[in-house]
């Protein structure tokens, strides 16, 4: 869902710099946008994302490994007989 807000934004915040400059989306200055973008704080730099990678979550894992899907440990499951 993150990303279906940051594309909302960026689309909002390009309409508007639409009309503000009178133009169309396809001249619209990409720089402006991200520029703007990250004033918003909608849009991090590179910086920004590589040390948000980094972080730590309360499991000590980081951001990258959860989403590499280091943070659950592997589970080994045997099989299992009920006699009844």
């Amino acid at each position: 869902m993150p990303s279906m807000w940051t594309l909302g934004q960026a689309s909002g915040t390009a309409a508007a710099l639409c009309i503000k400059h009178k133009t169309t989306p396809r001249r619209l200055d990409v720089e402006m946008l991200r520029g703007q973008l990250l004033a918003q704080r909608a849009l991090y730099s590179v910086e920004e994302a590589h040390n948000l990678s980094q972080a730590k979550l309360p499991s000590v894992k980081s951001i990258k490994e959860f989403y590499e899907g280091n943070l659950a440990p592997q589970r080994q499951y045997s099989e299992a007989r009920v006699e009844l």
